[in-house]
């Protein structure tokens, strides 16, 4: 609200024993057979005292209330009550004045004595309402009812993104995604100013884990996602057009499996997904699928002690598979049969503490990881030679948000996948406080972030934990 005037008033009354005035109505809510009901109370027990008060010109409403000799609230008599029905006229120009009456009992009903009580009110113009600035969501505008509003999961967002920079597109950037959406848009694309293109709304059935395929010839790229409710989609980058996949009976939208997807990645000729391996508990084992009838080929079991995190699969143009798991980052060359004969390599690599979610840079396969050890930091590796392991680069500051109480956005938090697009470009998905999409540059400085949206319920409205002075 903006150029808000009001105007207080205080008058001393005095109630007397004898109802000489009209009855102002009352109702209390009593309860009544089997429930509560309005009911008017008893005429004979009030008291009626009437009073006027000025209020400026152009005022349209006004709140009162009583308090008695002490100062303690008994009745709340008006509130934001129209004041043509007590004899003003806010279109006049001049002063108005009311003409208010009191029936002399308490909120509940009661009679009180006769005595001296206080008045006190307040009027004002009325509201107006103007939008000034969005908390916590990027979209334009943030409510919902426009194309590019609806910005965001409540539940749980982000939980994947998948980089479309460089792909030949230019109504998108990153396809981003929530994994329940209650309100808004649990999947969708944004273009390269942040603003959302297209989205999907299937409430529970939101994103968990998402690949970026790239499309034949003068094609968009085919976004792999996998779903909550233990499914598997593709869909066109451009419009999130439905790609099927082809079976003997014909097409068919998604494949349902008999636990949630928690990755997935994209090869030549085959697509890999860690499945749980029981609810809630992570994937002890890959399964691999023809690329494009979704078939079943075969699953590798990954020898860890705990399982594979969560966007934790990438595969490379030389078809090595890589799997990121409690003990470390493996390798798998895909080759058929897919089985418990696979030979697993555990790689060694330099300045690793535990290892997160991964991804592949598809200009030069360098291979980023998330190490959410000491340096809480994503790696980049060159691993064209698996004996040999070089670190190139990093994205983020060394020690993420842990290191200050300040708020530094070329920290991490919270990171739960990440993408690299055909033109170098980094994103992030954190679901830390606060929650957002991170953009860097193909050397890793932070660029830009997009925050939001809020956590579900707002979450005391916080988005800075470390900075109130941001939230």
């Amino acid at each position: 609200m903006r150029n808000f005037t009001r105007c207080l008033f205080v008058l001393v009354l005095w109630v007397g024993t004898s109802p000489t005035l009209g009855q102002s109505e009352q109702k209390i809510s009593q309860w009544v057979g089997h429930g509560f009901k309005w009911v008017p109370v008893d005429p004979a027990i009030m008291r009626p005292t009437k009073f006027e008060v000025t209020i400026p010109a152009g005022h349209r409403q006004v709140t009162v209330a009583i308090d008695d000799a002490e100062g303690v609230r008994v009745r709340n008599l008006l509130s934001m009550a129209d004041v043509t029905k007590l004899g003003g006229d806010p279109t006049s120009g001049a002063a108005q004045k009311l003409s208010i009456e009191w029936n002399g009992l308490d909120d509940r009903g009661r009679a009180l004595p006769a005595g001296v009580y206080r008045a006190r009110g307040l009027s004002l113009p009325g509201l107006k309402v103007e939008f000034d600035y969005s908390f916590g969501n990027p979209g334009n505008p943030p409510w919902q009812g426009y194309p590019n509003s609806d910005w965001g999961a409540d539940h749980e967002f982000p939980n994947t993104v998948a980089a479309l920079g460089g792909y030949g597109g230019k109504s998108w950037a990153a396809f981003l995604g929530g994994r329940v959406a209650e309100g808004g848009d649990g999947m969708f694309a944004i273009d390269d100013t942040g603003q959302k293109v297209w989205g999907i709304r299937r409430h529970w059935d939101g994103a968990i884990c998402s690949a970026v395929e790239r499309g034949d010839e003068g094609q968009p790229p085919i976004i792999w996602i996998g779903l909550q409710g233990k499914l598997l989609m593709r869909i066109r980058a451009d419009s999130a057009k439905p790609v099927g996949f082809r079976r003997p009976a014909g097409m068919i939208p998604e494949i349902r499996f008999e636990q949630e997807v928690m990755s997935v990645a994209v090869g030549r000729t085959q697509v890999a997904i860690a499945l749980e391996s029981g609810p809630a508990k992570p994937a002890k084992v890959v399964t691999i699928l023809d690329k494009v009838t979704g078939k079943k080929l075969g699953e590798i079991p990954i020898p860890d002690p705990v399982g594979i995190v969560a966007n934790g699969l990438a595969i490379t143009s030389e078809d090595r598979l890589i799997v990121s798991a409690s003990a470390g980052v493996y390798q798998i060359q895909l080759s058929e049969p897919f089985g418990a004969d696979a030979a697993v390599t555990l790689l060694k690599f330099p300045a690793l503490g535990k290892a997160g979610p991964v991804t592949l840079n598809p200009i030069d396969q360098t291979l980023l990881v998330m190490d959410f050890g000491d340096d809480q930091n994503i790696k980049v590796f060159d691993i064209r030679n698996p004996d040999a392991i070089a670190q190139t680069g990093t994205v983020g500051t060394a020690g993420g948000g842990q290191t200050s109480l300040a708020y530094d956005p070329s920290t991490l938090r919270g990171v739960v996948a990440m993408s690299v697009g055909a033109d170098g470009k980094v994103l992030v998905a954190e679901r830390g406080q606060p929650r957002r999409i991170s953009f860097w540059s193909e050397e890793g400085t932070f660029e830009k972030e997009l925050v939001g949206n809020t956590s579900y319920g707002a979450w005391n409205c916080t988005l800075h934990n470390p900075d109130p002075t941001l939230a």
